[in-house]
């Protein structure tokens, strides 16, 4: 069987989890790439993109992450910046340094609000039993 792309993964993703069933201006899909037609050999999962979770993920060798929080780098816009530029944060500088000089192709994939809606798979939902507090009641 042959490996997805980077780009087969993200349109896989978009069927579980749909980007216009999360919330409006959302950045969600394929934030960076390489080469989005590269095959995906090893696919890493994390919450956020910590400099330490990005050398562990770049030592283990991965082509491809799917992140539910945004990697602010210079090349990616955001509302959370609203009053330093991401080129002005050191660990925003720091983790693009890493992803140019990565070695290989690396895709990097956003899903967030647009996983959260889902139930019961979505975070709030999962999140809550994972440490033991049930389903949520009211849909929150």
């Amino acid at each position: 069987m042959k490996p997805p792309t980077a780009f087969e993964v993200s349109e896989y993703l978009d069927q579980i989890a749909p980007p216009d069933a999360g919330v409006e201006g959302d950045i969600i899909g394929i934030l960076r790439s390489g080469d989005e037609d590269h095959e995906v050999k090893k696919i890493a999962v994390s919450w956020a993109l910590p400099i330490d979770a990005l050398h562990a993920i770049r030592d283990w060798g991965a082509d491809t992450i799917v992140l539910h929080e945004m990697p602010i780098y210079p090349n990616v816009e955001s509302p959370w910046h609203e009053y330093f530029p991401p080129s002005e944060i050191m660990p925003d500088m720091y983790r693009a340094h890493i992803v140019e000089q990565w070695d290989g192709p690396l895709t990097i994939i956003r899903a967030n609000s647009n996983w959260d809606s889902r139930v019961p798979e979505g975070a709030p939902e999962s999140f809550g039993r994972f440490v033991g507090w049930g389903d949520p009641v009211g849909g929150g």
